[in-house]
């Protein structure tokens, strides 16, 4: 016997709130972190590129007439501005010990269009700060190791956070989403102010303040954007990916993982499987203490960690 159109609903937003607040099991974690672990330290529109404090082109250390070492942010799916408030206010407390842009995804009409959009647009950034690092957090890892494998920003050191890399083939989540309509249906299920008080719970370490909670879920307002990396990603990229990796295995130099051992939306499984698809290790620092979104909930250790890696990346040659 056939369910209701309302049981249907209600079936589904059950589900809906299981993907927005259990994205990967937290127990794959402890499984996969011993072997990973490398290094283990003590803590984690259109209109174009958004910094910290000053332009890319005149930012200086205050009392300083050398150049400000910068970062350049690839953001996560669904990402706003008001994820980088916290860290932007210990940047300014430490002294702007780098300037930090982002890199905010443009309309595009396929994935190969975003990864020519954001070549172009952060040309400018690349040649202005060669000794720059970059940042990549969730989706963000894969969009910087597209980049890479194409040949572009060659000589700046990526560090991919949390990263969605090759688990977007086997992961249950992203096969989920690649069902019609269901990103659409997961984008209204992260309006629902009971899903994102479990997702809060569930992912972030801090209580964040109501006003802060909607614009951290306006991000997943829009479902076609939602909708458009999970058409794009598919196995098949993936393969053509792997492909262009093989033919410039430079493209996985001055590459490293971070990973919080807290992290309970993507484990360092992920970078496991990348690995064996790639053939290729990539190194790995261990966080005990950050999740996934260490920005937000451990604005000044994040702060601490990425001014040590670029003030390292400032000094490759």
């Amino acid at each position: 016997m056939g369910r209701s159109p309302v049981a249907t609903r209600s079936l589904l937003s059950r589900a809906l709130a299981q993907l927005a607040t259990r994205l990967e099991p937290e127990s794959t974690f402890a499984r996969a972190s011993t072997a990973l672990r490398i290094h283990c330290t003590p803590q984690d529109e259109e209109t174009g590129v958004a910094s910290s404090r000053r332009s890319q082109d005149a930012a200086q250390r205050p009392g300083s007439t050398s150049p400000t070492p910068s970062v350049l942010f690839l953001p996560g799916n669904g990402h706003d501005p008001v994820r980088l408030e916290r860290v932007r206010e210990e940047i300014e407390a430490a002294g702007q010990p780098f300037d930090l842009v982002e890199a905010p995804y443009p309309k595009a009409a396929s994935f190969q269009d975003l990864l020519d959009q954001l070549e172009s647009r952060h040309g400018t950034w690349s040649e202005a700060h060669p000794g720059g690092l970059i940042y990549a957090t969730g989706i963000g890892g894969l969009v910087a190791l597209s980049l890479r494998a194409r040949g572009a920003f060659a000589k700046h050191p990526i560090v991919v956070q949390g990263a969605v890399l090759w688990g977007l083939e086997k992961r249950w989540f992203p096969r989920i989403m690649r069902l019609p309509g269901t990103p659409h249906l997961l984008a209204w299920a992260f309006q629902r102010k009971w899903i994102q008080a479990r997702f809060q719970r569930h992912h972030l370490r801090t209580e964040p303040s109501p006003d802060w909670s909607r614009r951290f879920f306006a991000g997943y307002a829009d479902g076609d954007s939602f909708a458009a990396w999970f058409d794009w990603l598919t196995p098949g990229l993936l393969r053509e990916l792997e492909a262009q990796v093989k033919a410039r295995p430079a493209a996985l130099e001055r590459l490293e993982a971070w990973w919080g051992e807290l992290d309970s939306v993507v484990g360092p499984e992920e970078l496991a499987v990348t690995e064996r698809a790639l053939g290729a290790t990539i190194p790995v620092r261990s966080f005990p203490d950050w999740a996934h979104y260490p920005m937000i909930d451990d604005p000044k250790g994040w702060v601490r960690e990425v001014s040590l890696a670029v003030e390292a990346a400032s000094q490759l040659p």
